[in-house]
């Protein structure tokens, strides 16, 4: 059975697992690791150190509503990027906005594919928890769209990923409140895929942030409805939106 903890820290200290010093030699060793990274986690597989992850903090502790996004990234053991889940502030805005209820939308990359995998709220089902659709791409072209749906009763952040197709559960998240930091296992057993595994670690990760993402989003649409114009999108924002055929 395979099991994948993602284990949160209760405080940054926990960096003193890798040393201070360290800070540099990451940063040259991937551009991926960033000057403001900070990391508040760790991963492992069946007991087995798999990795770190860490978030872009200049950009989530901004006082800037129109600023502030959530970008998470993780590392192996040896500090190698393997990809990363980046927050779209505007369409989680406008997905808002259209939903009438609080909806976010993510975009996830990986060191090891080309391809760009969406995450988005959808409008949830009556008497259902929240839902997010998820189209992955094997490097095989291979299809599968899943639903990544919440327990709606549950207090630490369960989740389970469910073929759309079929109905039928291939894994779940399951969220560990009584953890001071914070702690997800995810029972990945009927996954092999290496590629879809990195997302769900990195889906997991921005469960830290939910609570947090969401009353930034219903901050902002008040904002922008108040004002009656959208915001600007700063490069990091734009960057989501290009075309990739289109030569820069």
């Amino acid at each position: 059975m395979t099991k994948i903890i993602v284990d949160i820290w209760r405080t940054s200290l926990h960096r003193e697992e890798i040393g201070f010093k360290k800070t540099e030699e990451y940063r040259a060793k991937s551009r991926k690791f960033t000057a403001d990274m900070d990391l508040f986690g760790k991963v492992k597989i069946d007991k087995k150190d798999y990795g770190y992850i860490g978030y872009r903090k200049k950009l989530w502790e901004t006082d800037k509503l129109e600023n502030k996004i959530l970008d998470v990234r993780l590392f192996d053991d040896t500090m190698n990027w393997l990809g990363t889940i980046e927050e779209n502030l505007l369409k989680s805005v406008l997905l808002t906005i259209v939903n009438e209820e609080t909806s976010l939308s993510f975009a996830v990359t990986l060191r090891d594919t080309r391809i760009m995998f969406p995450i988005e709220s959808v409008r949830a089902r009556f008497l259902s928890g929240n839902l997010f659709s998820f189209p992955y791409i094997s490097d095989k072209g291979e299809i599968q769209g899943l639903i990544l749906k919440s327990k709606k009763i549950s207090i630490g952040g369960d989740w389970e990923i469910i073929d759309a197709l079929t109905n039928k559960k291939i894994a779940k998240v399951d969220g560990k409140v009584l953890d001071i930091g914070g702690r997800w296992e995810i029972d990945a057993n009927k996954i092999k895929d290496e590629n879809l595994r990195k997302i769900l670690i990195l889906f997991a990760a921005t469960l830290r942030f939910y609570d947090d993402l969401k009353e930034r989003t219903e901050k902002l649409v008040e904002k922008v409805k108040k004002e009656k114009k959208w915001f600007k999108l700063n490069k990091t924002m734009m960057s989501l939106f290009y075309n990739p055929k289109v030569r820069r």
